[in-house]
């Protein structure tokens, strides 16, 4: 099974496919709605000054002493002036601009067949037009489907949207920002051969930009070692990085340091880019090296087809070395290479007496060891709600710095957190226990740690408690099941929860994670419900960010709505209201079924007595004919007026929710004289807008 499922695909784009002037390209980015503000502006955040002025103290703190493999400045000369230049402005790679809700729409300039006649299956080169509505970073990927009109598929259906991963720079390959190529390979059924098929003038429809594992390690130091390895069109985001590197003259940005590519394909004619890598080698020797290894053309040392963690093993000893001076590695394609690249990796370190384990536990606190692990489509559970309570055991002794979360990171996709606004004067907080919380060098986690675990290398956890939450009255089934009826390993049984603790537990000590988890029939929910203390479970992640707080200023302005069990991300945060000196203000809104539907409300309303000044708490029951988006609507004025001061608003559950909260804030704003899709635009460019 690939790390990427067969419908991801790349952004790569081709310059020559694209005349400026023909297309009246500008070489200034702004933001629709907002000509006068650049897009530096949308992005600026004080976070990234604070990594920057953090930097050379990290490096002394990790396990390994990180300096940087320096190899010699790279000659200008055959590098092509890109713009606008505002886009090396942002901190913070641009996250969910677009939902499922509310999809960009971009048009398809060129198709292009790059696969030779003896390739296994044909790949296509599609150039889309985005105007610099859609920009992303290095590495991120979008969901993107035909146009409803055009798709044969369900016409709207959001499940139609595959995951697609970028592999052109944020400038594209018309190196003005406005423009995005997708290295697609043609799947018969799914989103990919439909794009395949497409042409000239067609429209497709995108969200995102999403994701952070393939994003560079440290995408500040032009001086840092990138070992990129994959198979088939994994090698996208890989390419992105490259063309930053190698192709794109940026000011700020001067690449002096390493990057390796290891990429497997099965034969010569499956090799994508190979002829732009080359000349990245022969131009840039001292900065470049380049293996490719042909499955169905070369052997390796066993007889047996030559892949790419074959040809990996060969320099495993020399990786190694790289890694433990602060190299990062990068594996996007099929799982299939993780094991045997680990074991390679393993058997070099025992060779130096060193401990593989140690070492990679290391490699994960530090983001040095990034993989592609692209699960299924999440989904909400609809029915029964219990409380599942996590015990997390280390990786080793010494990983006494390796928790299950260290932020508020959760199973489920997720967004961007971006600390650049302040709200509303801060509020004196009174009354209520408070809880000392340990390992407190939690706090000290710059980035949230994302893919510790993936689904070829996941984690083993310990249920300590499962207990039921909701009443007697709420909707529930409940099912005689075998302890766990799904094949064992199988990763298409991993589904996606979101943590409803903060990154210390319901312990306060780092050691526990708590799941809220709602009874699905025949799903992994039902086998989780159906756990004993003491039962066995295993976990990828952590991944995503959406629901991570927008600012993490302890002065911010939070606004959260929930349905269901969608209420679990906000649980966790507000978990930290007596943990740490918060003095801004929380505003929950959640819709349920009925009052014995109502989840953790004893923890809320004792939170609102002990936080009047800080916390608001507003339920809607559907038993009672209203929804939560009726309540919000009724507090739009306020709701909008508090958006408008910088606040942050977050969406987890049904997104039947989603388009009734908009028309609502829509009309506020238009009594208001304000335009609302101007205000939508800048909340999603200042990523106030959180929508999971």
């Amino acid at each position: 099974m690939a790390i990427t499922t067969l419908s991801h695909v790349s952004f790569a784009s081709n310059h020559s496919l694209i005349n400026d002037r023909s297309l009246g390209l500008k070489r200034s980015f702004f933001i629709k709605g907002f000509s006068s503000a650049p897009l530096s502006l949308a992005f600026k955040t004080n976070f990234g000054q604070a990594l920057e002025n953090v930097s050379s103290k990290r490096l002394l703190t990790t396990p390994h002493h990180r300096s940087r493999h320096v190899v010699c400045a790279i000659p200008q000369d055959n590098k092509v002036p890109v713009a606008p230049l505002e886009l090396e402005n942002s901190t913070r790679p641009p996250t969910n601009l677009y939902s499922e809700n509310s999809l960009h729409t971009a048009t398809i300039l060129s198709v292009d067949k790059i696969s030779g006649p003896k390739a296994p299956a044909e790949t296509y080169r599609i150039v889309y037009f985005h105007d610099g509505f859609l920009p992303y970073w290095e590495g991120q990927v979008l969901r993107v489907m035909k146009a409803p009109d055009e798709n044969p598929f369900e016409p709207g259906n959001p499940e139609n949207l595959s995951f697609f991963s970028a592999a052109s720079s944020r400038y594209g390959d018309s190196f003005n920002g406005k423009t995005t190529t997708l290295c697609v390979r043609s799947i018969p059924g799914t989103t990919s051969e439909i794009l395949c098929k497409s042409k000239r003038g067609d429209k497709i429809q995108l969200a995102g930009p999403t994701r952070e594992a393939m994003i560079s390690g440290d995408f500040r130091n032009p001086n840092a070692t990138h070992i990129f390895v994959a198979t088939g069109t994994g090698v996208a985001p890989f390419r992105a990085h490259l063309r930053r590197f190698f192709k794109e003259d940026i000011p700020t940005f001067q690449f002096s340091g390493l990057a390796w590519l290891f990429h497997g394909v099965s034969n010569n004619d499956s090799a994508l880019f190979k002829d732009e890598f080359e000349q990245y080698q022969k131009e840039y020797p001292n900065n470049f090296r380049y293996n490719i290894a042909y499955s169905r053309e070369q052997k390796n040392k066993l007889g047996g087809k030559m892949y790419v963690q074959d040809i990996f093993s060969d320099y495993a000893d020399e990786v190694l070395e790289l890694l433990l001076k602060g190299a990062y590695i990068y594996l996007a394609g099929l799982k299939d290479m993780v094991k045997p690249i680990e074991d390679a990796l393993s058997d070099a370190a025992t060779k130096k007496d060193k401990d593989w384990n140690e070492i990679l536990t290391s490699l994960k606190i530090n983001d040095q060891w990034r993989v592609e692990a692209k699960l299924k489509t999440c989904f909400f559970f609809k029915v029964g709600v219990l409380f599942i309570l996590l015990q997390t055991s280390y990786v080793s002794s010494k990983a006494s710095s390796l928790p299950f979360n260290i932020l508020e990171t959760n199973y489920y996709i997720n967004g961007l957190r971006n600390p650049t606004r302040v709200v509303n004067t801060p509020r004196k907080v009174v009354g209520g226990e408070k809880f000392p919380v340990a390992p407190l060098s939690l706090e000290h986690a710059l980035r949230p740690p994302t893919n510790l675990y993936t689904s070829s290398a996941p984690h083993t956890a310990t249920i300590l408690s499962v207990k039921k939450i909701t009443g007697e009255n709420a909707s529930t089934e409940t099912y005689h099941i075998p302890e766990n009826p799904f094949t064992v390993g199988n990763s298409s049984q991993l589904r996606y929860f979101t943590s409803a603790s903060s990154r210390y537990g319901d312990m306060f000590n780092g050691r526990t994670a708590s799941l809220c988890v709602s009874l699905s029939i025949g799903s992994t929910s039902e086998v989780l419900i159906k756990s004993k203390p003491g039962d066995k479970i295993q976990l990828t992640g952590p991944s995503g960010e959406a629901m991570l707080l927008g600012n993490f200023n302890p002065k911010a302005t939070h606004i959260f709505v929930a349905t269901g069990t969608g209420i679990a991300p906000f649980r966790a945060h507000l978990r930290q209201i007596p943990t740490y000196k918060f003095s801004g203000f929380a505003w929950l809104f959640h819709g349920v079924s009925n009052a014995d539907s109502v989840l953790y409300e004893d923890e809320f309303d004792q939170y609102l007595k002990d936080y009047p000044e800080n916390f608001r708490y507003d339920i809607a029951l559907t038993s009672d004919e209203k929804y939560v988006q009726d309540i919000v609507v009724e507090y739009a004025s306020e709701v909008l007026e508090l958006l408008l001061k910088g606040a942050y608003i977050y969406l987890s559950g049904n997104k039947k929710m989603v388009t009734p909260i908009e028309s609502g804030l829509n009309i506020t704003a238009n009594n208001n004289g304000k335009n609302w899709d101007e205000i939508l635009e800048t909340l999603k460019s200042n990523n106030q807008w959180r929508v999971e």
